[in-house]
C-alpha cells in the first residue's frame, strides 16, 4: 500500500508542479521523493489529491451561482414545453411530464416520434405532443406572450439537446431547464453563449452543478423540476406579487 501510495504521491505531485509558478516548482519535484517518502506524506495525501482534483475539475466545468432566482423566473412563465417527454412511464420523460399535468401548468410535451405519441391519458386534447419545438401551435405560443414567454424543459441525450438549444435559441426561447443528465459542456457552452446582433442570450439557464452551498447535499447531480420544482412554484408567486 505505501508503494501505491508513493506513486499516486508522485503523479500528484507532478500535477501540482504545473499550476506552481517556476520558482516554486523546486520544492515540490518529484525527484526529491527518489526514497522513503516523510510519513507526514500519507496523512496528508487524500487531501492533496482531493485538491488538485477540484483545481482540475474548476478549470473545466463552471459552477452556476445559485441558481434559485432563476427558477423562480422560470416559473413565472404562464405556458410550458417539455423536450424529450415519453409515453413510457418508466421513463423520466414521462414522469416529468406528469409533474406538470399534476401541478396544472400548460405544458405541450415534444416527441420526434411519426405519428407524435400520447405522453399521458390525462393529456388535454388542446396540448397535443408536437415532433419539434418550431412546431409548437401558434395559438399555444401566442397565449404564453411570444417564444420568450415560454419555459423550455429539456430531459434529452446531451446530443439531442444540443440541438434543441439551438433551436430555442433560433425561435427566441429565453428560459430553458436542462435536467440532471441532458446535458455535457457543449450542451452548457451553448446555453452560456454570448448574444449577437441578431440572436438573444438566454435569460434563465438552469443546468445543475454544485458550489456556494447552494445545493442541498446529495443533489450534486444538478437542479430538478422533480425535486426543486414545488419550490420555484411558490418563489414565482412571490416575485409575481412584487411585480
Amino acid at each position: 500500500m505505501r508503494t501505491i501510495g508513493y506513486n499516486v504521491a508522485q503523479q500528484c505531485l507532478r500535477v501540482r508542479c504545473c499550476i506552481t509558478p517556476p520558482h516554486h516548482s523546486h520544492f515540490i519535484h518529484s525527484r526529491h521523493f527518489t526514497s522513503k517518502p516523510p510519513d507526514y506524506l500519507y496523512i496528508y495525501l487524500p487531501l492533496l489529491t482531493s485538491i488538485i482534483k477540484r483545481l482540475r475539475t474548476m478549470s473545466t466545468v463552471p459552477n452556476p451561482p445559485n441558481l434559485r432566482p432563476q427558477i423562480a423566473t422560470f416559473f413565472t412563465s404562464s405556458h410550458y414545453a417539455l423536450s424529450g417527454a415519453s409515453p413510457d412511464p418508466s421513463k423520466y420523460g414521462h414522469r416529468l411530464y406528469k409533474w406538470y399535468l399534476s401541478h396544472k401548468l400548460p405544458c405541450i410535451p415534444i416527441n420526434p416520434r411519426n405519428p407524435p405519441p400520447q405522453i399521458h391519458p390525462s393529456q388535454p386534447a388542446e396540448y397535443p405532443t408536437v415532433p419539434t419545438l418550431s412546431s409548437l401551435p401558434k395559438e399555444y405560443v401566442e397565449k404564453a406572450g411570444g417564444w420568450g414567454g415560454l419555459s423550455l424543459s429539456i430531459v434529452t441525450p446531451p446530443k439531442a439537446t444540443l440541438e434543441t438549444l439551438r433551436e430555442a435559441r433560433g425561435v427566441g426561447i429565453r428560459r430553458v431547464w436542462m435536467q440532471p443528465g441532458s446535458w455535457n459542456m457543449a450542451c452548457v457552452e451553448e446555453a452560456q453563449r454570448g448574444t449577437g446582433e441578431v440572436e438573444q442570450g438566454f435569460e434563465v439557464v438552469i443546468y445543475g452543478g454544485e458550489g456556494k452551498g447552494e445545493m442541498e447535499p446529495g443533489m450534486e447531480e444538478g437542479w430538478c423540476v422533480l425535486v426543486h420544482g414545488e419550490e420555484g412554484m411558490k418563489a414565482a408567486k412571490e416575485v409575481k406579487g412584487r411585480l
